[in-house]
């Protein structure tokens, strides 16, 4: 069987104008990497909405990687900005796809402040090889095969939405995990090389087992998954911006919603109607 580095050929689909976004985790790592086995060491994209640990971590997997580092910290009022233009343009149907194009919405305004043209994203390996908690979750009581099917499905529909935050800035979002050749491959992966069992909080061995095949050190390998809206702070700033707002969870629920973050954003959205 091949391996990841084999099926992925992206020679013809970048060049001097691209650019990895970059979370220090192992899809986004195994990504760059391929990419500099192919010849090709991008640059790598990164922001954050908060000072931290997380910073440091990026910041040291960048060096493993080679690649030179583009970081950028925003800031609350900017995530403000960035959260109402960002309602205004899309339609989406849950929160989690909101702070998905309100992070992809910062990438690709610093990759386009950069000079870049073209954004490669490591989406769909969480939802090809088992790396959402759900999997686990769901262990004994679904065909976890029929759940990969159902949420690749989605990441392909999600991929349209964050496209036209993309064309916001005249740039390309180019996700190759999700494109149909990987797709089938990964299919053929066993399952039991993504998931273990129900108690495995770890996944994607299969993933972090190239990882290392391909030089990577263990501990961007064994890196355990955390979402872009966490790891980068996204999601704790909307909350921040929510209380600063009169929307505490409290309130929020006063008016009838789930949290204060939902009243914040749905009374946001209707107020830009």
């Amino acid at each position: 069987m091949k391996h990841l580095d084999e099926v992925l050929q992206l020679r013809d689909k970048v060049d001097e104008k691209s650019c990895v976004a970059f979370s220090g985790g192992v899809d986004s790592s195994l990504l760059a990497k391929i990419l500099v086995m192919q010849g090709f060491n991008l640059p790598l994209v990164s922001i954050s909405f908060r000072e931290g640990n997380e910073v440091n971590y990026v910041k040291q997997a960048s060096i493993y990687i080679g690649g030179n580092l583009y970081y950028k910290i925003v800031s609350l009022d900017e995530l403000e900005k960035g959260l109402t233009h960002i309602i205004k343009t899309i339609n989406y149907d849950r929160i989690a796809l909101l702070e998905n194009a309100i992070g992809y919405y910062f990438i690709f305004k610093y990759a386009s402040d950069k000079g870049f043209k073209v954004v490669l994203s490591a989406n769909g390996i969480d939802e090809l090889y088992c790396g959402y908690d759900v999997f686990r979750r769901q262990y004994h009581e679904i065909d976890l095969n029929l759940l990969i099917d159902e949420l690749t499905d989605i990441a392909k529909n999600d991929k349209k939405i964050i496209d036209c935050v993309a064309k916001l800035f005249d740039l390309t979002y180019y996700c190759p995990f999700l494109e149909d050749g990987f797709i089938e491959f990964s299919k053929k992966i066993p399952l039991n090389q993504k998931i273990i069992n129900k108690e495995d909080k770890l996944r994607k061995h299969y993933v972090r087992q190239e990882a290392i095949r391909l030089g990577l050190p263990t501990e961007i390998a064994k890196h355990e998954k955390n979402s872009l809206q966490y790891s980068s702070g996204l999601h704790k700033g909307i909350r921040q911006l929510a209380r600063r707002n009169g929307y505490s969870d409290k309130e929020g629920k006063r008016l009838g919603y789930d949290s204060g973050v939902k009243a914040y954003i749905t009374i946001m959205k209707n107020n830009s109607i």
